[in-house]
């Protein structure tokens, strides 16, 4: 603030302001210079004081006119003329005078943010922000000082009181408004300061997503399977997945990385389920358009021995006779080690015809057509057979479909096992029994990178003679020519 505004501010003179100056050996020279902080406190108490003094002596004065009056005219009129004549007398001298001297009682800098009341010899001063408030607590005045992040109010009223105002610390994280207020009072006073702030907190609404939906299903049994997935993708964080059967909520995966493999248990034997794959967030927002599989539990293994009576009778003697047959292979070339044609070449693979190859008939995926037969020397690729010197690549040079015809009579009960092997990663094949054109899916079994054996049992349907052993690409990890390693397929009847 420079020296001529403060005068003007003050209601005084240029020259009345440059001599307080130099009274208060202050570095003031000119009415163009800028002042300090602290000169315009100083220059301000000064004629703070001044006119506080001023005002002594002219009550004084008026006090002595008032008594001058008061005795003229008591002396002549009474006692009430008096009175009133030296009341009158005074009041308009002492306002008129009053008026005149007395400066504004607010100054105000806009630039350096500094309100000054003056009225008392005790100020107190508030500092909020970069606001600077003199209090003057002799004088019944309300302040309200606003910039962009703070509202403060004060109001001060009666002497001898004191009063602190503290700005509350906003935490950016919270939308809860701060109250502080501190008082104390000597007299009747009160002062009270709000402060308030607004964040605005990110809410995340937005739903979980499925890039990729392939559910591969592994190790099923009677009573539990095991469940491989692809994982989901969110704006911020998958936090776990819901596995529905059949629409009840069956288990939770709660993700920590994304091996994304859980058993489900407790189920019943030989029953299909719907499943369905949910993701969730940390918001817990769930996702929609989910991967959803059929899965079906493998069928109670039951042991069944089937006798054959004959049974003569006469007159005098019964005599009855029992055959137990034993339980036979039905499958032919089950390890795939005969063949016409040269042999395989060691470390090598050699594509046959069906109709060189006894027992099988390759198609395609769709059935539509016949396709080669691939078989594999034991040690290709650094895969060894499980029996014998061979073994079967279902996906020859396509995804493929493998069946074979066995000779079987409703009611018997069956036993089949086969191994089975991922070639380029987990791969998933369907098996599948009954009358030719009419097969039913047993399974449907992943395998990895290691020989893994499957078995269950199988009771022949009523008006079923012919029973069609069928193995079908349901999923590879290649998606192309490459899959299912297959050996020692067995179908035995224990009649």
């Amino acid at each position: 603030m420079k020296l001529y505004i403060l005068a003007d501010r003050l209601k005084r003179s240029i020259d009345e302001v440059l001599k307080a100056a130099n009274k208060l050996k202050l570095d003031v020279n000119s009415s163009e210079q800028k002042l300090t902080h602290d000169q315009v406190i100083e220059l301000t108490k000064y004629f703070t004081e001044k006119r506080r003094f001023l005002f002594f002596i002219l009550f004084w004065n008026y006090l002595s006119g008032f008594l001058s009056a008061f005795l003229a005219l008591f002396t002549r009129r009474g006692y009430l003329y008096g009175l009133i004549s030296g009341l009158t007398f005074f009041s308009l001298f002492a306002f008129n005078n009053v008026n005149s001297n007395q400066p504004d009682e607010n100054i105000v800098d806009s630039i350096e943010n500094v309100i000054v009341i003056e009225g008392s010899d005790t100020n107190e001063i508030v500092e909020e922000d970069n606001d600077i408030v003199i209090l003057d607590l002799d004088t019944v005045e309300d302040i309200s000082i606003t910039d962009d992040s703070t509202t403060t109010s004060t109001t001060a009223a009666a002497p001898s009181s004191t009063s602190t105002t503290t700005p509350a610390t906003t935490t950016p994280a919270t939308t809860t408004p701060a109250t502080t207020t501190s008082s104390t009072t000597t007299s009747s006073t009160t002062s009270t300061t709000t402060t308030s702030s607004t964040t605005t907190v990110y809410v995340d609404d937005e739903l979980p997503t499925w890039p990729d939906k392939t559910i591969n299903i592994q190790n099923t049994t009677e009573t539990y399977f095991e469940v491989l997935w692809r994982p989901a993708e969110d704006n911020i964080n998958v936090a776990g997945y819901y596995f529905y059967l059949d629409g009840v909520l069956k288990g939770e995966y709660i993700r920590e990385n994304d091996n994304n493999s859980i058993f489900l248990d407790a189920l019943t034997a030989g029953t299909s389920y719907a499943l369905e794959i949910v993701a969730y967030d940390d918001n817990g927002n769930l996702s929609t358009d989910n991967p959803t599989l059929a899965v079906t539990t493998t069928s109670t293994t039951t042991t069944t021995t089937t006798t054959t009576t004959t049974t003569t009778t006469t007159t005098t003697t019964t005599t009855t006779t029992t055959t137990t047959l034993p339980p036979t292979d039905l499958i032919t070339n089950g390890s795939f080690e005969n063949y016409d044609g040269d042999p395989v070449a060691s470390n090598a693979t050699e594509f046959f015809t069906n109709s060189s190859f006894p027992g099988w008939t390759n198609q395609n995926l769709d059935e539509s057509g016949d396709r080669p037969i691939e078989i594999w020397e034991s040690g290709h690729k650094g895969v060894a057979s499980v029996d014998g010197t061979h073994h079967l690549e279902l996906n020859s040079n396509g995804l493929s479909s493998i069946y074979q015809d066995v000779s079987v009579s409703p009611g018997d009960e069956i036993s089949w096992s086969f191994w089975h092997r991922g070639r380029s990663g987990t791969d998933t094949v369907g098996f599948y029994l009954g009358a030719p054109g009419s097969e039913v899916e047993i399974g449907q079994y992943s395998t990895q990178y290691t020989w893994t054996e499957y078995s269950g049992t199988y009771t022949v349907p009523d008006g079923v003679t012919t029973l069609r052993v069928r193995f079908k690409d349901i999923n590879s990890a290649m998606q192309n020519s490459l899959g299912h390693l297959m050996d020692d397929i067995k179908i035995i009847n224990n009649y």
